[in-house]
């Protein structure tokens, strides 16, 4: 959770529905109601993060 609050780029988003950079943390979102041994399979672990790499112009990028 440190890591996604720290980023100044990348927003932290619980699901990827526009075309900006995005991370998700699924053990927090999509994930959070399965059972254990679905995630388990599923391969979703406390430390697994979900990045969307987005449309940004370049240019908006380098500004940051």
């Amino acid at each position: 959770m440190e890591l996604l609050m720290s980023l100044k780029l990348i927003k932290a988003s619980p699901s990827f529905g526009g075309t900006e950079i995005l991370i998700s943390y699924p053990v927090l979102s999509v994930a959070k109601t399965m059972d254990e041994e679905v995630k388990r399979e599923l391969g979703i672990t406390n430390n697994l993060l979900r990045l969307l790499v987005g449309l940004e112009d370049l240019n908006e990028i380098l500004i940051i």
